[in-house]
């Protein structure tokens, strides 16, 4: 895999595959996983998009990179990777941990980004200021569950242009190795979402507090009830 130089010197491996033309796409996986885990849904989109995947420092052909291993951390990469290769704005998209860092660096930095896809992100709550359109995938896995506060009410969702879609699926089926049934209903929901340039309505919102570190990334495993 080829290497980028990312703000603090660390060499972190990529992929960019497909066309040139449209909206690229970015892709971040989860907790031990990598780049890889991306490749039936990439295969499916690289002949009408521009499509990367990134192995996070600390994982896959990027694990030799030294910390500090948070969400900051991973969101300035993914900037440092999309101002190295000419993406913005693009579509980003995270699974499990990957979709928190998704989430995470939309927030840090939103004039990159033209939407957002997370598949079960659990940790960080999705942004309601209605700046981008945001999809997301949610497994019906009874332990792996979102935090209090992640996903937003309904009635927010709708003002903010968030489309939150309840599968049947378990939390790691959203991936490489999960039935041909989800691949193919991720890959459906997805193409769609892509080509959806509608409106996003006007909402009203209060100045939000400012970012802070939260620290190492949390270890995505299953709760105890």
């Amino acid at each position: 895999m080829p290497t980028y130089h990312a703000s603090d010197g660390a060499n972190l491996a990529f992929t960019d595959r497909g066309t040139r033309e449209g909206i690229p796409l970015l892709f971040v996986h989860g907790w031990l996983a990598g780049a890889s885990v991306w490749e039936p849904l990439t295969r499916h989109l690289a002949p009408h998009h521009r499509v990367v995947t990134v192995d996070l420092r600390g994982f896959g052909e990027s694990n030799a990179a030294p910390g500090p291993y948070s969400l900051e951390r991973y969101s300035t990469d993914l900037s440092d990777l999309v101002e190295s290769l000419d993406l913005d704005p693009l579509v980003v998209v995270g699974h499990s941990m990957g979709g928190d860092i998704t989430m995470y660096f939309a927030k840090m930095y939103p004039d990159q980004i033209k939407k957002v896809v997370t598949l079960d992100n659990l940790r960080v709550p999705f942004m309601t200021d209605g700046k981008f359109k945001i999809l997301s995938f949610r497994s019906k896995d009874p332990v792996f569950k979102p935090d209090p506060g992640v996903i937003p009410a309904n009635d927010v969702c709708e003002q903010a242009g968030i489309t939150v879609v309840n599968t049947g699926f378990q939390h790691n089926d959203m991936r490489d190795t999960g039935p041909d049934e989800a691949k193919a209903s991720i890959q459906d929901m997805l193409d769609k979402f892509l080509v959806d340039d509608s409106p996003l309505k006007s909402v009203e919102t209060k100045t939000p507090p400012p970012l802070t570190d939260p620290g190492p990334v949390a270890l995505y495993a299953p709760i105890k009830d």
